[in-house]
């Protein structure tokens, strides 16, 4: 039996959702979770003293999941941002989907600056610039 163009097109779609639409809701949901926590990010930095504070307060870490998004909205390099947190340092825990607590793991000697569902900023300032001057 031959389908016509429309027809066909809609078996298709059709043969797709049924294959991985338990797949396609759960990337649906984990855009949507990336979303939120993107939009919840900048009032953050702000509430923690802003972004120029936090770096000149000492070098910026996360977790390998939020690396991208916290090097483009702080503008700073994508290196060494999810290197393991150790003092002197600025980390910024981040908690992106599947019901997962914050990452990177608490680390002793930082002080919580701001904590949020989705994110913490917890310093310990210290001469450990991110940025050569």
């Amino acid at each position: 039996v031959r389908l016509g163009g429309r027809a066909g097109a809609l078996v298709l779609v059709a043969a797709v959702l049924l294959t991985t639409g338990g797949t396609l809701r759960d990337q649906w949901s984990e855009l949507g979770a990336r979303a939120g926590a993107a939009d919840a990010f900048d009032p953050v930095v702000e509430r923690a003293g802003g972004r120029d504070a936090l770096v000149q307060c000492s070098r910026i870490r996360t977790s390998a999941r939020a690396r991208s998004l916290v090097a483009w909205r702080l503008d700073l390099p994508l290196r060494d941002l999810d290197a393991r947190p150790e003092p002197p340092a600025v980390v910024i825990r981040s908690k992106w989907f599947y019901g997962q607590g914050l990452e990177p793991p608490p680390q002793p000697g930082f002080e919580p600056r701001v904590t949020t569902e989705r994110w913490q900023i917890a310093t310990a300032c210290g001469p450990a610039p991110q940025l050569d001057r």
